[in-house]
């Protein structure tokens, strides 16, 4: 919750519903998934370059915060 990075939505709660399955709300970010949007915009190789750079620089951010995402993946 405390990860405020420009390319992260926001986490704002997480817990356990009835059921006692993990729930987490998240900021809601319009758009579509990454491989879509540079196949759609038909992208060229440095902007997709860029774009990469961006999401890497991102989860490194988390990580630098001890935190892991261990299922990073276009879709």
């Amino acid at each position: 919750a405390t990860l405020e990075h420009p390319q992260i939505a926001r986490l704002y709660d997480a817990g356990v519903d009835g059921r006692g399955r993990p729930v987490m709300a998240l900021e809601h970010v319009e758009g579509k998934p990454i491989d879509v949007f540079c196949r759609d915009g038909a992208l060229s190789v440095d902007a997709r370059l860029r774009l990469l750079v961006q999401a890497a620089r991102a989860v490194a951010f988390a990580h630098s915060r001890l935190v892991l995402h261990r299922d990073l993946k276009p879709g």
